[in-house]
């Protein structure tokens, strides 16, 4: 069931993002299966700046490419791709490895990956439109928009089935910033009812909404962070807020004006050869193929929903326009979608001290985030507290089910981003992102 899948696995993906989350290094061996794809193999892809140019060191850089080969001959994952960029030009991009190992298909900077949660800055963008619109009020009941919402229950203790009347309406910032109460399926306690696959396979996100509604929130709106399908209610806010639907609202409102060719929310077919595979453990200590992508993060089916907390699917180059966009505070290549100040409310914390911190499912696994708030579905770097590794206050951050991950350091220029498709054991490549990426800037402290 995809719940019981989702649940148990969410918190992999954090792990790509989190140094506190930290698996020792893996050896490299030879491999006759590494590919490397060299940056001239798209013709989207912007001519690559020396890094000295920018004021970045090379050879840390480089060793980037060589850290993700290590990982790669390692036998651990099938494929990476890696990007660096400063100040909008990109200093390192390369691809390691296979697509799908089994067919013998390289892995190249245009495939396309699940980004799963990395869908979620994707779809506040698309919220913060409305916003700047007027449509959108940010203070205001989702009820105002969502009816379904208008009253709604609360469990009492989240171990325990039993309800209890909620306090208060649940408010837009409150979808924005995972505040809502609403977790995934498998988080609730027998007895309730609610099944990730009866949200996610409805028809419509409408329908969903209706679905996800009948169900009480794990706590009262607005008293804790609680990582789960707010994003999909958000989705619904942009659907009623724009009148389109949300797939046809983000391709014509922010893929088309940013250039992003490639990204989509259905594959064509089971075996979309544009696809990298997404891999999993199999039971000889190796990868193999995982049927269980199907269900969690990407719909295949024309009569299900597309996810907006999870659907998107694109390649480096695409989320790179993406991130840049943000990094600019709203404008790509003289298209501005936002303005630089919703940008930066986008991108600041929202949360309280008691509504934090930021964990996820088997918290004892994996440790709280230590120094970081939540934005509008972006972590953001706290200017205060302990960090157990480097980067600036003006940073934010997310990864994706699927191990994937980026981050954005508005102090310095950086869009940096890893992409591969495993679920399963976490290995240090966002860790190894981060770490090369301050080296070359001569910054190796917290």
């Amino acid at each position: 069931m995809r719940n019981q899948a989702k649940t148990l696995t969410i918190a992999l993906a954090i792990v790509a993002i989190l140094p506190g989350c930290e698996r020792g290094e893996q050896p490299a061996t030879e491999s006759a299966t590494t590919a490397v794809a060299p940056p001239t193999t798209s013709a989207r892809a912007p001519k690559t700046a020396d890094p000295e140019t920018l004021g970045l060191d090379a050879a840390p850089l480089a060793a980037l490419g060589a850290d993700m080969r290590a990982i790669v001959d390692s036998g651990t994952r099938a494929g990476i791709v890696t990007l660096v960029s400063r100040r909008g030009q990109i200093v390192h991009l390369q691809a390691y490895g296979m697509a799908d190992r089994e067919a013998n298909r390289p892995l190249t900077v245009e495939t396309l990956f699940r980004m799963c949660s990395m869908t979620r800055p994707l779809t506040a963008t698309a919220a913060m439109m409305m916003y700047e619109q007027g449509k959108l009020a940010i203070d205001t009941p989702a009820s105002d928009y969502l009816p379904m919402f208008e009253t709604g229950r609360a469990l009492v203790n989240p171990a325990e089935p039993e309800t209890e009347p909620q306090t208060a309406a649940i408010t837009v910032q409150q979808v924005l910033t995972h505040t809502t109460g609403y977790g995934y399926g498998g988080e609730y306690p027998p007895g309730v009812g609610i099944t990730q696959d009866e949200i996610l396979e409805a028809p419509s996100l409408m329908e969903a909404m209706t679905r996800l509604a009948r169900y009480p929130t794990l706590h009262q709106p607005g008293a804790h962070w609680r990582y789960g399908l707010s994003t999909d209610i958000l989705g619904a806010l942009v659907e009623v807020t724009s009148g389109m639907p949300y797939e046809e609202f983000v391709k014509t409102r922010i893929f088309e004006p940013l250039g992003m060719q490639r990204s989509i929310f259905r594959p064509n077919g089971e075996n979309d050869p544009r696809f990298a595979t997404t891999y999993g453990p199999d039971d000889n200590g190796g990868i193999a193929p995982s049927p269980r992508i199907r269900n969690l993060c990407f719909q295949m089916d024309a009569d299900e929903m597309v996810s907006p907390g999870g659907g998107l699917a694109a390649d480096v180059l695409d989320y790179w326009r993406l991130t840049q966009m943000l990094l600019n505070r709203g404008e790509l290549n003289g298209v501005r979608l936002l303005q630089p100040e919703t940008v930066d409310l986008m991108t600041q914390n929202h949360l309280r001290g008691d509504q934090g911190p930021l964990w996820w499912y088997q918290p004892e696994r994996i440790p709280p985030w230590q120094g970081y708030g939540y934005g509008f579905q972006v972590g953001v770097r706290l200017a205060e507290g302990n960090h157990s590794h480097p980067g600036s206050p003006e940073e934010f951050i997310w990864g994706g089910l699927a191990d994937t991950t980026f981050f954005v350091d508005e102090r310095e220029g950086i869009v940096a981003i890893a992409l591969s498709q495993f679920l399963g054991p976490p290995t240090d490549m966002g860790k190894l992102l981060r770490q090369r990426v301050y080296e070359s800037l001569g910054n190796t402290g917290g």
